[in-house]
C-alpha cells in the first residue's frame, strides 16, 4: 500500500473531465451534501435550507415529492411518505420493500430518489454537471449495503467514487479544519443509526483502531418514546397521534435549547396541550442514552487504551445537541468537546473534502479496519487466518495451500470471519471451488490463495493453481448483516473460548499430521514392501493400528509420542527407500 503525505495548503475545487464531484452524507433523518469551492465548503441547499430531508412521499398517481416537499405531505392520505430508509438499505437480516398504492419499492429505489433529487439541487446551485461522488455510509454497513449504497447512487446518475465510514468523515473534517493529533472519540448518534469510532490521528492519517454501535438506536428512537409518553400523559391512544411525529421532532430539539416546551398542537381533529420539561426527555431517554454511553465505554477497552489518553470528542449527529448527552459523556471522558462544526452537517464536509482531495492533490489518509479475522477452513474444520482483527484496509493478504489427497482435481474454498479457531464457530462468508487442478501426490500441488479487502471494505477472493494455472476469482457477499452486538459477541466467545478452542484445534492438527503420516508410509510399502522383511512390515503395521486407535482419545501427547514412535520405527525403511531412487538415478551418471 503506497502512502504519500498531504499537500499542505487550500484545498482547491476538484472537477471531472465530465462533472464534478460532489460529496454526501446520505443520512436516516436528513442528508447533507457538499463541495470545495475556492478554498471553502459549500453546502447545497433546499429551499434556503442546507439540510435535506431523507423523506419521499408518493401520491396514488405516482407523483414522487422528495425532501421538504415530501415532508409536508406526511399527514396527507393520498401520499405514502417513507422515512428512515437507511435502517433498510441492503439489510438481508431485515429485509423490507415498501407497497405503495400496489406499486412495489425497493429501499434501494427510494434512497436513490433521494440522491436524484441532492443532484437536482447541486446542478441547479452550482450551475455544473455532477457526474460522481464520494459517499458516507455507518462504519458497521456490511458488503451488501455499502454496494446498495453505491446502487443506488448510480440509479440517481453518479458514479461513486469512494464510500468512507460516516465517523472518519467527521475525523477528517476536524482533521483538516484544526490540524488536531492523537487519540480521539467519534461520538456519532444520528437519526437511525449509533456508532462509535476511535481514531489515531497523525500527521494527516486517520488510523480506526476500534468500533462499536449500533444498527437500531438513534434520535427516531427516542421520537418514539417521546410520542408514546405525550399520549400516555394526555390519556389518548398512540396510534391514534402517530402522524404528530415531525412536531415531536420540533418539540425535542426545542428542549435542547430551553427548559421546557408549552404549546397547544393541533392534529387532525385532535388539539394537544402540551407541557414538557426538559428533565423529563431526559428521564424518559436515560435507558437509551445510557446504552450509547456503556458502548462508548465498552469500545475504549476494546482499543486497549486509557480513558487519559484520549485529547478529544467529537460529536455527530442532531442528537448530540442534548445537553445530557455532552453531560454524560464529559463526566466520563475529561477532555475538550469539539462543536465548532455543525453536528449535523460534519459528515458531510468530510465527504466534500475528501471528494475534493480526490483530484486536489490534497489526500489525507483514511485507514480504517478489519473488525474480524478472516480466513479459510483447511482440513478437520480448522481456521488459516489470512487477513487479522484490527488489520487497517484496504489490504491484502496471500497464503499458499495444498491438496489433502492423492489425484485431487479440485478444493472447496471456504471463507470465514471470526476470532474462533474451527470454522462451524465463524460466520460463513461464502464458498467457491477451483477446478482443473493438475493430478498429483497429495502435498504436491500449490494453490496460491489471496484476499483483498478494498477502500470500500468490500471482500475479494482469488485462488490460482501455479502449476495448471486453473484460477477463479468472487466478490465475497455476506449471507446477512451483521450488527455490532453480534460482533461483540463472537468476541465475547473467543475470548470465552480461547482456550478450549486452542486445545481442541492442537489436537485437530496431531490427528491430520498422524492420517499424512499413515497415508504416506502405507503408501511406501505397497510400492517397495520388498525392502524390508515381514517381520518389520507387521511392527510398522502394528504401531499404525496403535496410532489409528487413539484418535478417538482426544490425547493429544498420546498422539504424539506414538507418532515419534511410528517415525522412529519406519525411518529405517524410508531411508533404504530412498536409497533405491537416489540410486537409479545417480549410478552409471558420470560426473560431468
Amino acid at each position: 500500500m503506497q502512502i504519500e503525505e498531504p499537500i499542505q495548503g487550500n484545498i482547491q475545487m476538484a472537477t471531472e473531465s465530465d462533472g464534478i464531484c460532489i460529496g454526501i452524507d446520505l443520512g436516516t433523518t436528513n442528508s447533507v451534501a457538499t463541495f470545495v469551492q475556492d478554498g471553502r465548503i459549500v453546502t447545497i441547499e433546499e429551499q434556503g435550507l442546507d439540510i435535506i430531508p431523507s423523506c419521499v412521499s408518493i401520491s396514488k398517481d405516482g407523483n414522487i415529492l422528495i425532501g421538504l416537499d415530501a415532508i409536508h405531505k406526511i399527514n396527507d392520505n393520498n401520499y405514502c411518505t417513507i422515512q428512515s430508509i437507511k435502517r433498510y438499505i441492503g439489510n438481508i437480516k431485515h429485509a423490507k420493500k415498501f407497497d405503495v398504492f400496489g406499486n412495489i419499492y425497493t429501499p434501494t429505489q427510494i434512497s436513490a430518489f433521494i440522491l436524484e433529487k441532492i443532484k437536482t439541487l447541486a446542478e441547479k446551485q452550482l450551475q455544473r454537471v455532477i457526474s460522481s461522488c464520494v459517499i458516507t455510509v455507518p462504519a458497521n454497513f456490511d458488503d451488501n449495503q455499502r454496494n446498495e449504497t453505491k446502487m443506488a447512487a448510480k440509479m440517481a446518475g453518479m458514479d461513486v467514487k469512494r464510500v468512507i465510514n460516516e465517523p472518519t468523515a467527521a475525523a477528517l473534517a476536524y482533521g483538516i479544519d484544526n490540524k488536531s493529533e492523537g487519540i480521539y472519540l467519534v461520538y456519532d448518534l444520528g437519526g437511525g443509526t449509533f456508532d462509535i469510532s476511535i481514531l489515531k490521528m497523525q500527521k494527516g492519517i486517520f488510523r480506526v483502531i476500534a468500533t462499536n454501535g449500533d444498527t437500531n438506536l438513534g434520535g427516531d428512537d427516542i421520537d418514539e418514546i417521546l410520542l408514546d409518553y405525550i399520549a400516555k400523559k394526555n390519556k389518548i391512544m398512540k396510534e391514534s397521534i402517530r402522524n404528530f411525529q415531525l412536531s415531536v421532532r420540533g418539540i425535542k430539539e426545542h428542549l435542547s435549547n430551553h427548559d421546557i416546551f408549552e404549546n397547544k398542537i393541533s392534529i387532525n381533529s385532535i388539539v394537544l396541550n402540551i407541557s414538557i420539561t426538559r428533565s423529563e426527555l431526559e428521564s424518559i431517554s436515560s435507558q437509551l442514552i445510557s446504552k450509547t454511553i456503556q458502548i462508548m465505554q465498552n469500545t475504549i477497552q476494546d482499543a486497549n487504551i486509557s480513558i487519559s489518553e484520549i485529547h478529544g470528542i467529537i460529536l455527530v449527529g442532531g442528537m448530540t445537541r442534548m445537553p445530557i448527552i455532552q453531560e454524560k459523556i464529559k463526566s466520563i471522558i475529561p477532555c475538550i468537546i469539539f462543536t465548532n462544526l455543525d453536528p449535523d452537517k460534519i459528515v458531510g464536509i468530510g465527504a466534500g473534502i475528501r471528494a475534493a482531495g480526490r483530484k486536489s492533490g490534497f489526500e489525507n489518509i483514511l485507514l480504517d479496519i478489519c473488525p474480524l479475522s478472516i480466513g479459510i477452513e483447511t482440513m478437520g474444520g480448522v481456521v488459516e487466518k489470512i487477513i487479522y482483527r484490527n488489520t487497517p484496509i484496504p489490504c491484502s493478504a496471500i497464503q499458499n495451500f495444498t491438496t489433502s489427497h492423492d489425484n485431487q482435481t479440485g478444493i472447496i474454498i471456504h471463507i470465514v470471519q471470526g476470532e474462533r479457531e474451527f470454522a462451524k464457530d465463524c460466520r460463513s462468508l461464502g464458498k467457491i471451488e477451483l477446478k482443473n487442478i493438475q493430478k498429483m501426490s497429495a502435498g504436491m500441488a500449490k494453490v496460491k490463495i489471496t484476499l483483498e479487502i478494498d477502500v470500500d471494505g468490500i471482500l475479494s477472493v482469488s485462488a490460482i493453481d501455479e502449476i495448471s494455472k486453473s484460477e477463479i476469482s468472487t466478490e465475497i457477499k455476506p449471507s446477512y448483516g451483521m450488527d455490532y452486538k453480534e460482533m461483540s459477541d463472537m468476541l465475547i466467545s473467543a475470548i470465552e473460548n480461547a482456550k478450549s478452542d486452542m486445545q481442541n484445534k492442537l489436537l485437530i492438527e496431531s490427528i491430520e499430521n498422524a492420517k499424512r503420516m499413515i497415508n504416506t508410509i502405507e503408501k511406501a510399502l505397497d510400492e517397495d514392501g520388498d525392502l524390508i522383511s515381514v517381520e518389520k512390515m507387521e511392527k510398522i503395521s502394528n504401531e499404525i493400528s496403535k496410532l489409528e486407535g487413539m484418535y478417538l482419545q482426544s490425547d493429544r501427547d498420546s498422539i504424539q509420542e506414538q507418532i515419534t514412535e511410528l517415525e522412529k520405527i519406519a525411518t529405517p525403511f524410508m531411508e533404504s527407500r530412498t536409497d533405491k531412487y537416489l540410486n537409479q538415478v545417480v549410478v552409471g551418471t558420470k560426473i560431468d
